[in-house]
């Protein structure tokens, strides 16, 4: 079995820049939209805020401003109607909308991929009562239990979404869907509210350390198989991305 860190294919990490111009205009403070604030987007966004206006705005007037959202399916909105002009963003999520699939039906082709930040994990955690063989097939074996797989229209919600049906998991026949961000799923396991939940984000994030810390041993992570794998990543491999924008040195 593969540990969950391997689905890199589908969760790259980019940073997009929407706009209609090549450069960066000076003397204008840019939005740079994240996460919500229990996961990696929101820390690193900040931080990205507070080099680039240590760095640029003395000698080139930018500045960066990172806010919080509900995650990469909102960012790409806020990007497309100009209410943000950077973004953290699931690579799954630069792919679709570059191509116009998945939740995106129209093709966003004004973006423009800056680099890619880290490798994404998908954290499926499950209760360790409830665990069979410790791969992500356990989900198929639950009855009617209550599962996270993110807040509502978010982007956990929608990459889980499509590792699961990828995988022929009838996820929403077999388990009760609980909507919730990262912050409050720890509490929700450690109450019984929730038997397990789908966070992805870049290791290491609060919302998977405080549950295991939470439940003393009584959650597991789910592995993948290498078939496994290639079912979810077979049509967005690796590497697939959208056009890089030139920026002036």
């Amino acid at each position: 079995m593969l540990p969950v860190a391997r689905i890199v294919a589908l969760c790259s990490l980019v940073s997009l820049l929407g706009g209609c111009s090549d450069t960066l205009s000076t003397n204008r403070p840019y939005i740079l939209t994240t996460g919500t604030t229990g996961g990696t987007y929101y820390p690193v966004g900040v931080a990205l805020a507070t080099i680039t206006k240590a760095e640029l705005f003395d000698t080139r007037g930018i500045s960066l401003s990172a806010i919080s959202s509900a995650g990469s399916l909102e960012n790409i909105k806020l990007l497309r109607d100009n209410q943000a002009q950077f973004a953290l963003v699931q690579g799954i999520f630069a792919a679709w909308a570059w191509n116009g699939d998945g939740p995106i039906r129209t093709p966003q082709t004004w973006l423009r991929t800056i680099g890619a930040m880290w490798t994404n994990v998908e954290h499926f955690a499950l209760r360790r009562d409830l665990i069979n063989d410790g791969s992500i097939r356990d989900l198929d074996r639950l009855d009617g239990q209550r599962f996270v797989l993110g807040a509502r229209n978010s982007g956990a919600e929608r990459t889980g979404d499509y590792i699961l049906r990828n995988l022929g998991i009838d996820y929403e026949r077999r388990i009760s869907l609980a909507y919730m961000g990262y912050g409050v799923t720890a509490n929700a396991i450690q109450d019984g509210m929730i038997v397990g939940v789908n966070i992805p984000a870049g290791p290491p994030v609060a919302g998977i350390t405080q549950a295991f810390a939470m439940l003393d041993g009584d959650l597991t992570l789910l592995s993948y198989t290498e078939d496994d794998l290639a079912q979810v990543n077979q049509r967005y491999p690796s590497g697939v991305g959208i056009p890089s924008l030139p920026i002036p040195t």
